[in-house]
């Protein structure tokens, strides 16, 4: 690993963080034939576990400001080249290591004793809001890992970056045409 670590432990006690690792984090999702526009209470939900990374902000989380903790989830890279296959191309994990896939972010692997990990991919796509006190169980007894700095904050722009996208209706014509007549 290079001179500027990108990992560190959190000891046990400790707030969560933006940027800490949490394995195999339940996330609740609503089966998709229940009808949310009723005002029923009562709705079905799947709960999965995945492995995700907090995204929400240290000082929010360390004042316990937040109902709900927005997590990522995060892909060791063996598992993410087969659920997204087009990052497996030389042109397409190049744009990834340069951060040019707006979707996708690329981490170092992980050598800390105990949670060693993969280089593994963030993906943006997928959003979650996981409440505060069942992510506050679910890290009960587990090593706690975060990102570090500049990495940390390296993540949360991209994060930003993804979702300030903007698309215009219509692209600007002739440019490239003008700028190679000059």
């Amino acid at each position: 690993m290079s001179d500027s670590p990108w990992y560190g432990t959190i000891d046990e006690g400790k707030p969560l963080v933006q940027g800490e690792v949490i394995h195999s984090c339940p996330i609740l999702i609503p089966k998709t034939d229940s009808d949310l526009t009723k005002t029923d209470k009562n709705v079905k939900i799947i709960i999965r576990r995945y492995n995700v990374i907090i995204m929400s902000q240290s000082c929010d989380l360390r004042h316990d400001k937040l109902d709900n903790v927005l997590v990522c989830p995060l892909h060791e890279i063996g598992k993410a080249v087969k659920k997204f296959p087009h990052l497996k191309s030389r042109k397409e994990s190049e744009a990834l290591e340069r951060g040019y896939l707006p979707a996708y972010h690329l981490l170092n692997e992980c050598e800390i004793s105990g949670s060693e990990r993969d280089y593994s991919i963030v993906t943006f796509r997928d959003v979650y809001g996981v409440p505060l006190n069942i992510l506050k169980k679910s890290i009960q007894g587990q090593q706690r890992v975060e990102l570090l700095p500049p990495y940390k904050e390296h993540l949360s722009q991209a994060f930003a970056r993804f979702f300030m996208r903007v698309g215009l209706p219509v692209d600007i014509k002739g440019f490239q045409e003008r700028l190679q007549d000059m």
